[in-house]
């Protein structure tokens, strides 16, 4: 078999810290004793394994991406505590919640992530997750289900949400320990998507109550006011996921196959992006990174990972 000097001519190099990007080049990272490569990759979604117990109405935000992502919650009921892990190719059962409620918000990584809130009942209860366990946080002044969730552990964002009767504009940010009440947002929002950070994020495509047809608002929060941001189109749907910055975003739709696509944001407004392979609907797990790469998406049997296209760096596994 042919070895990589024999195919490009040099050895592999033994560097501290990855090199310039060159297509195509390998070398050992002795500081993360990593064989590793640059590949181009192309812009769209993937399919991956699905969840070991498949449920739909996952908490919404997520943690983490599709390389060290976190699931939480669902639906059927019994469901709703099940936390799982994914490294990449598997999904790992961790441990329950000790809170089942529906429709939390959710955000942070995998090893640092917030479960906040929720309904059937309502309550501000808060979870921390450290990679292992579950312990208590916060109790959050957002008493309500389907809300949202973006941010990190020590600066996360949570917004809107309803009860049976009415939806709410309440927004609250978390520190790590306890939540602060914080400016609201211009209208209620429920059944709506988050992407960003706590003082750069973005929520929409919301439902109105009673559920009609889904609202084009999208609202911006510098950490302290909020402002409109570009209107999602027309045939944009809500709960299914938004992913990315304020300044590249990603809205993955939920409706019939005809509408099994994507949106990208810029900041301004937002353009049609890569068409899902399938139907996720009633949820979304997110990522923060720009353009909203490694995002995936989770519900029922179904599970898609979203790559941002361009050369990227592969780490590579030898067995």
């Amino acid at each position: 078999m042919a070895t990589y000097k024999d195919i490009k001519g040099i050895n592999i190099q033994n560097v501290s810290s990855d090199p310039t990007e060159i297509v195509g080049q390998m070398w050992y990272n002795s500081s993360a004793t990593a064989l590793k490569g640059y590949i181009e990759t192309t812009e769209g979604w993937s399919t991956i394994p699905s969840l070991n117990t498949p449920r739909s109405n996952l908490n919404v935000g997520g943690a983490g991406d599709s390389t060290a992502g976190l699931a939480t919650g669902g639906w059927p009921s019994g469901d709703a505590v099940k936390t799982e892990e994914f490294n990449g190719s598997t999904w790992s059962a961790e441990e329950d919640m000790s809170n089942g409620s529906y429709r939390r918000a959710t955000f942070g990584t995998q090893t640092a992530a917030v479960c906040a809130s929720g309904g059937n009942p309502l309550q501000g209860t808060t979870e921390e997750y450290d990679g292992s366990s579950w312990g208590s946080g916060g109790t959050s002044p957002v008493v309500r289900g389907i809300t949202a969730g973006a941010g990190t552990l020590t600066a996360g964002l949570q917004t809107g949400g309803n009860n049976p009767s009415n939806i709410t504009s309440q927004v609250a940010e978390y520190d790590g320990s306890s939540w602060t009440s914080a400016t609201s947002m211009p209208g209620g929002m429920y059944k709506h998507s988050s992407l960003g950070t706590q003082t750069a994020a973005g929520m929409g495509g919301c439902a109105p109550h009673p559920m009609t047809l889904p609202s084009a608002s999208f609202v911006e929060y510098d950490g302290t006011n909020w402002t409109s941001g570009g209107n999602l189109p027309g045939n944009a749907s809500y709960n299914k996921g938004a992913s990315g910055t304020q300044t590249a975003g990603l809205y993955a739709m939920e409706t019939s196959p005809s509408d099994y696509h994507t949106l990208k944001y810029n900041g301004s407004s937002w353009s049609e992006g890569p068409t899902t392979p399938a139907n996720v609907g009633n949820t979304g797990v997110s990522s923060n990174t720009a353009g909203g790469n490694n995002t995936f998406l989770v519900g029922g049997s179904t599970a898609l990972s979203f790559d941002t296209g361009g050369v990227k760096t592969k780490t590579i596994t030898i067995s």
